[in-house]
């Protein structure tokens, strides 16, 4: 039980990373940073159901955002 609600959840990172490298052109260890950003400061929700990601607004799937997030230091 729980190996499939994990593997859902990596399932919707990494969809999330595929969908940022494609639409907005980033790397992949950039659209990881973006995650993490998104993750330290709960932008993304992720569903271990579903094995879906959501943003908590529409306003943050903009590359300027993503930007942003890639300026910041996560420790």
């Amino acid at each position: 039980m729980y190996k499939s609600i994990a593997q859902r959840i990596v399932n919707a990172e990494n969809n999330f990373l595929n969908a940022v490298s494609e639409q907005f052109g980033f790397s992949p260890e950039e659209a990881l940073t973006i995650l993490n950003v998104f993750k330290k400061y709960k932008i993304i929700k992720i569903d271990a159901i579903g094995g879906q990601f959501t943003l908590s607004h529409g306003a943050y799937w903009d590359k300027e955002v993503m930007n942003n997030a890639l300026a910041q230091k996560i420790n």
